[in-house]
């Protein structure tokens, strides 16, 4: 097995075009884009990676730009992987030189000379692979462990899961400290969609959530899967992830607004919170909340939802599991009214009535929806606790 933590230089692909080196220094990291990427008319391969002759330093403990830090695993997975190679915990690095062939979006990262096509495996052996995770066997590879960020056991899935080269997609595993996770968060999705949210396309395995990438999109014109560039909102900010839950929302909202985006995709983005505070998602944190490039078009635009669950069931292990994770404002993390959502969308130039007609819609949506949709999926006093949540932000008359 290839000794990882001894690598010194990672080299850096955006659709499988190389771009760029990252190399291991004393203390930190260096990224340096290739002559032939400086010499090329494309712009920077993302927001706080810049084109230059001089690159980026990072000197410190942390040895990798924030951008690669956001791609890595989190939670079991990451220290799966740590265990695994025998790296150091504050061996970003070396963890992406295990993890990086696969990332989220269009920006991959491969040991110099090594292949990034992976073994195809299928969903069984995928649940195998996470149950040996789980129980810390010793003699698993680390073949397949992409970078993929989030707390839940989680496997890209490549074009595997449908047998199709048309979809690519990830396998999510309930945590051993939250049975029934996955059940959870596909009824949550579909309520989503209903609620007229954009959001990732699921469907629910009797062992995995397989959720369909929309950072893969398959071109027909050339008959294959083409990669999509995709920043969280912490990568946007250029924030480590350690910084997930100490932001308020309105740091996600003003970091979107400074990139440009429309009146449209802020008014999206605050009923994603909407929704999130009604169903009691108390983990919508700063890498749960993503933003997709669109280099035709040249702007900025809200990626599909995606990792909504309600976290109501689990309070007895998940402290706080009522509240949001953001603040809305001014530490301001619930119960929540109309006019405090109309409050902030004024701050972003969301009109009055467009924020209370969303606020609204959505909550008419998840009481219309609920007793179909999520009322197996979640204890009696916590459906109970979503219909009062929705029936609080009801104003205007029954249409």
């Amino acid at each position: 097995m290839t000794d990882f933590r001894s690598i010194e230089e990672l080299w850096v692909f955006k659709e499988d075009e190389r771009v760029a080196t990252l190399r291991r220094l004393t203390k930190g990291c260096e990224f340096r884009c290739t002559d032939d990427f400086l010499n090329s008319g494309q712009g920077p391969i993302a927001l706080h990676l810049p084109k230059t002759r001089d690159g980026l330093r990072v000197e410190g403990i942390v040895n990798l730009p924030a951008y690669f830090a956001g791609l890595l695993p989190e939670g079991l997975m990451f220290s799966a992987v740590r265990s695994l190679i025998g790296s150091a915990a504050d061996d970003l690095f070396a963890v992406l030189a295990a993890t990086g062939f696969d990332a989220i979006g269009d920006i991959d990262v491969r040991v110099p000379g090594e292949s990034p096509r992976k073994p195809a495996i299928d969903l069984g052996e995928a649940a195998a692979l996470i149950k040996s995770l789980v129980e810390r066997r010793d003699g698993v590879a680390t073949t397949h462990l992409a970078a993929i960020p989030g707390v839940q056991p989680k496997l890209s899935l490549g074009e595997i899961v449908r047998a199709s080269r048309k979809s690519a997609s990830i396998a999510k595993f309930d945590p051993p400290e939250f049975p029934g996770l996955i059940k959870n968060e596909f009824a949550f999705m579909r309520l989503a969609k209903r609620c007229r949210l954009d959001v990732a396309t699921v469907r629910l395995e009797p062992e995995a959530l397989i959720v369909t990438r929309f950072d893969r999109r398959f071109d027909g014109a050339k008959d294959r899967v083409e990669r999509v560039h995709v920043e969280d909102t912490l990568q946007v900010m250029d924030l480590f992830p350690n910084s997930k839950y100490s932001l308020e929302y309105g740091d996600l909202m003003t970091a979107m607004r400074e990139l440009g985006v429309s009146k449209a995709t802020l008014l999206d983005a605050l009923r994603l919170y909407v929704f999130s505070y009604i169903i009691g998602n108390g983990d919508l944190h700063a890498k749960n909340v993503s933003l997709i490039y669109d280099k035709e078009h040249g702007d900025w635009r809200l990626s599909p939802a995606y990792d909504l669950l309600s976290t109501l069931p689990y309070g007895d292990v998940l402290p706080g599991a009522d509240r949001m994770a953001l603040a809305l404002t001014d530490e301001s993390f619930g119960r929540f009214t109309v006019e405090e959502f109309v409050d902030f969308g004024l701050r972003f130039g969301l009109p009055e009535r467009a924020v209370q007609g969303m606020v609204d819609r959505t909550a008419r949506s998840v009481i219309r929806s609920a007793p179909e949709m999520i009322r197996d999926a979640v204890p009696g006093e916590v459906f109970t606790t979503i219909l009062e949540r929705a029936q609080s932000l009801l104003t205007l008359a029954a249409p």
